[in-house]
């Protein structure tokens, strides 16, 4: 009986150290970055980037992003790189990640769901409108990404406009995951009830949710600017030429992923600035027009009334 129980105790120890609690799956300019923050900063959470970084680019394919480019996945190193990118397993602590690419990935869903059947979902949706806006401004601003400096042509051209179908996208979690392991939060909340959210959040994850983080009513992740554009042309140039050539296309993909050089580029040529609101009255009313099929199916998936982001 006392054997049969220390096999069962050892059992459960693996299975914990194997496992990660939750994820994070975007979206896109939404405030995951807020809300990444929040989850770094409990006590009782391990969260990646305390050992890693905060997107470990793993369950997404490496089909077309946002930016009509190939994407950057690291399915491919397998479970065991994975979970090593993670803080280790300590006893009372849970252990999770964010990434906003996988929300729009086709793919991340279901190899979720094959390595973490039981993981806990957590997304948080901004207006689409807004979301959009948001996005087209940082891809300007962004070296990699080359889209046109005018938003209306950019929409023109197709860009934006998917990462901005959440029923579409969400749907294919809630097809796979119980609906009580999904947590959605809206950016429109985190706005009006910030300790709200996150007594939410933390409840929903199972952690002491009287824990008040410390950027609780800070705003993350601000709008950026490019300080010299003939450094983010070169910056640009640089990347393009190695996608250009099979044998440097990943040594391109392991440049756009390394946190240090990511940050090393931000305090160079990256700071805070801002953008002119959205006046286009008529392509504002495009939007709304475009998004406010999915998003009345939205509301029904997650029971919430979203009628102030397309009337």
């Amino acid at each position: 009986m006392v054997i049969t129980q220390l096999k069962l105790n050892l059992m459960e120890k693996k299975t914990k150290k194997d496992t990660i609690d939750f994820i994070g799956i975007g979206g896109a300019r939404c405030g995951s970055t807020w809300v990444s923050e929040c989850l770094k900063e409990h006590p009782q959470i391990l969260f990646s980037s305390q050992k890693s970084r905060k997107e470990l680019y793993f369950f997404n394919g490496t089909g077309k992003n946002v930016f009509q480019k190939k994407g950057v996945s690291f399915y491919d190193k397998g479970i065991d790189w994975y979970l090593n990118m993670f803080p280790k397993y300590q006893k009372g602590k849970i252990r999770g990640e964010f990434g906003i690419t996988y929300l729009t990935d086709p793919l991340a869903p279901k190899r979720i769901k094959k390595h973490f059947p039981d993981v806990k979902i957590i997304a948080i949706l901004r207006n689409p409108v807004d979301m959009v806006y948001s996005l087209h401004w940082y891809c300007v601003n962004a070296v990699e990404p080359l889209v046109p400096v005018d938003f209306n042509e950019s929409i023109k051209k197709g860009f934006y406009l998917k990462e901005g179908e959440y029923y579409r996208h969400l749907n294919n979690y809630y097809s796979l995951f119980k609906k009580e392991n999904i947590h959605i939060i809206l950016l429109d909340d985190v706005k009006n009830n910030p300790k709200k959210v996150v007594e939410n959040l933390y409840s929903f994850l199972g952690v002491d949710e009287t824990f008040e983080p410390s950027v609780l009513y800070k705003k993350i992740n601000e709008s950026l600017v490019v300080k010299n554009t003939f450094i983010k042309k070169l910056g640009q140039f640089f990347l393009n030429s190695l996608n250009s050539f099979k044998y440097t296309s990943s040594l391109r993909d392991w440049i756009l992923k390394n946190s240090l050089i990511h940050t090393i580029y931000l305090k160079v040529n990256v700071t805070q600035g801002s953008y002119n609101k959205l006046d286009d009255e008529s392509l504002k009313k495009y939007l709304k027009s475009y998004f406010k099929p999915d998003l009345l199916k939205l509301e029904k998936l997650i029971n919430r009334d979203l009628s102030a982001w397309y009337e």
